[in-house]
């Protein structure tokens, strides 16, 4: 077996980079439509705006669906985009 590369293209070095503009997609754990219903996408939607708001980010632009999101933010002066992206995910 051959040993993994250190350099793999579809898992480059993550950078913070503060007062920087970045895009994040994530989603679901098997892909599942979890966030199914109005509802359920407005509080994703406002938990999103809250947390972002409250870790210094601006939002630019988002898109939301039942088994993935996106958005794009500006990143404050401190933080990190790993914290933010974990604080949203321990609240839902």
């Amino acid at each position: 077996m051959a040993d993994k590369p250190t350099n793999w293209h579809h898992a480059p070095h993550h950078v913070f980079v503060s007062e920087t503009t970045y895009m994040a997609i994530d989603g679901t754990l098997h892909k599942e439509h979890l966030v199914r219903g109005h509802e359920r996408l407005k509080l994703l939607e406002k938990s999103l705006f809250e947390i972002m708001n409250a870790r210094g980010w601006k939002m630019r632009a988002r898109a939301l669906f039942s088994k993935q999101y996106r958005w794009i933010g500006v990143s404050p002066g401190t933080g990190s985009i790993r914290r933010l992206m974990q604080h949203l995910h321990s609240e839902h």
